[in-house]
């Protein structure tokens, strides 16, 4: 049951904003700058699963100089996200909060985005429902949703609250990305909502508007939570 769930301490941070190319990737520009948006215009968070497991390349392992979650951090550099939440249980800022990311649709303005390492089934014990439409392919084998990736997203989570607050966000509100877009209908998944997204919302007194939708979005579905509308 989700209200057995805690909320852990937190993960090893790697904090890269100030490694992060500001033209890519999706990052809405003004010329050759960075779209940056009012704090005071941003009140949510929104919960992605990547729906790919990042691997390393010798050559990426080497340029970290053997350290593999150094190598592993990097690669958020080039994802459409503001954090990054890693299997091998720690997370990464990769973009300055202010910066626009297009990331989850008509939630852009208002949002910062945490992606999650791995790909995720929709229904936690449904394999089927892992995502395939966007991939543009057959799904590999789901991930297990470990404590590590549990401890790295509530981690990152929690930062980006805390974090985006002490900016200047008004931070109050958590989406799933489903809630955007209609084919993003397993993002983030059951088990990524259920043991990262709920406990923290709790935690911080976010707001989860399970049955809003913008544009062809999907609401939060009553296999994810009690609260939900609908079906998956």
């Amino acid at each position: 049951m989700t209200d057995t769930l805690q909320c852990g301490p937190d993960a090893p941070l790697f904090d890269l904003r100030a490694e992060r190319v500001p033209s890519k990737p999706k990052i809405k520009m003004a010329g050759k700058r960075p779209v940056l948006r009012d704090p005071a215009s941003v009140d949510s968070v929104v919960l992605h699963q990547c729906a790919v497991t990042y691997g390393l390349t010798a050559r990426q392992l080497r340029a970290a100089g053997g350290d593999r979650q150094r190598a592993l951090a990097t690669r958020a550099l080039n994802v459409a996200c503001h954090t990054l939440a890693f299997r091998d249980g720690f997370f990464v800022a990769c973009c300055p909060l202010r910066v626009y990311v297009q990331g989850a649709n008509g939630l852009n303005p208002r949002a910062l985005h945490l992606e999650t390492d791995g790909l995720y089934s929709g229904l936690r014990d449904d394999p089927t429902t892992a995502p395939r439409e966007d991939l543009q392919t057959t799904a590999g084998t789901p991930c297990e949703v470990t404590p590590a990736i549990i401890l790295a997203g509530q981690s990152a989570l929690r930062w980006l609250v805390l974090e985006g607050r002490a900016e200047g966000m008004p931070i109050d509100r958590l989406w799933a990305h489903r809630q955007s877009s209609p084919t993003r209908r397993a993002d983030p998944g059951e088990a990524l909502w259920q043991s990262i997204a709920e406990p923290i919302a709790a935690e911080l007194g976010l707001r989860i508007d399970y049955a809003a939708t913008l544009g062809d979005g999907r609401p939060i579905p009553v296999e994810w939570s009690p609260r939900g509308v609908g079906r998956y």
